[in-house]
């Protein structure tokens, strides 16, 4: 495939993703307080609203069996 097609390809993938798909959230949003601040304001309608720091859900891998993904930590 040339890169031409390959990047139109790429273009065409990330135009269907949605905040509300886990993984592409967790991307987008871990580390950036900033992104994170602004949703919240947007949707508690609180312009004074300061996010300080984001950890978006970690997880826990096992050897043995599933491993654990945390959604809220301290």
């Amino acid at each position: 495939m040339n890169n031409v097609k390959w990047k139109e390809s790429m273009l065409e993938k990330i135009s269907r993703f949605c905040l509300m798909d886990d993984t592409f959230f967790n991307v987008c949003m871990d580390g950036s307080p900033e992104c994170v601040q602004l949703i919240l304001r947007i949707i508690m309608n609180n312009e004074t609203l300061k996010v300080q720091s984001v950890v978006t859900q970690r997880s826990v891998g096992n050897l043995t069996y599933r491993g654990i993904r945390f959604d809220v930590s301290e």
